[in-house]
């Protein structure tokens, strides 16, 4: 079994990779799993909202981006990596 990622899923990876670079706010609290300000985490969801990322789990009729499991998996990783803020556990995570 090939667990490589494709040509595709690599060019997906840098284009996640450098809007997180162009777009994570900086920290504002503690990390380690704990929530930022709620000011940033609202900042940073209206910023993944107008990308079209924020409900990044759903498919296009719900006004998700209709990513693969490959992207989503691309897309989580990259956002730790970036040092971004997670998802709200309230909202989207909740009614979706």
């Amino acid at each position: 079994m090939n667990l490589d990622f494709s040509p595709e899923d690599q060019a997906f990876r840098a284009e996640i990779r450098a809007w997180m670079q162009a777009h994570v706010p900086a920290p504002s609290g503690p990390s380690l799993g704990i929530p930022t300000h709620k000011e940033t985490q609202l900042a940073w969801e209206r910023c993944l909202g107008q990308k079209g990322w924020l409900a990044y789990q759903g498919p296009p009729e719900y006004g998700g981006p209709g990513w693969t499991a490959t992207q989503r998996y691309i897309f989580d990783t990259e956002r730790a990596l970036a040092g971004a803020p997670g998802s709200s556990p309230f909202g989207l995570m909740m009614l979706g």
